[in-house]
């Protein structure tokens, strides 16, 4: 997975995830690419369920090129 998708992959998490979902993917945008690859590593539920193949996703960027994330 390129860092597009794996940015807008925590995107995905930050905006539809549980709590615990929601701070793994912060610390995913905040990692430099060896660690963000370890989340994804040992959390492949992030993938599984927010990435590039989950119905979330597709549905998501399918009209939209980019979220942005508001706090």
């Amino acid at each position: 997975m390129n860092i597009d998708k794996q940015l807008k992959t925590l995107e995905m998490a930050i905006l539809h995830g549980s709590h615990f979902e929601k701070k793994l993917a912060d610390a995913g945008i905040a990692a430099d690419p060896i660690n963000r690859a370890k989340i994804f590593k040992f959390f492949p539920s992030l993938v599984e369920k927010y990435g590039p193949q989950s119905a979330i996703y597709k549905s998501t960027f399918k009209f939209q090129r980019q979220l942005r994330i508001v706090k």
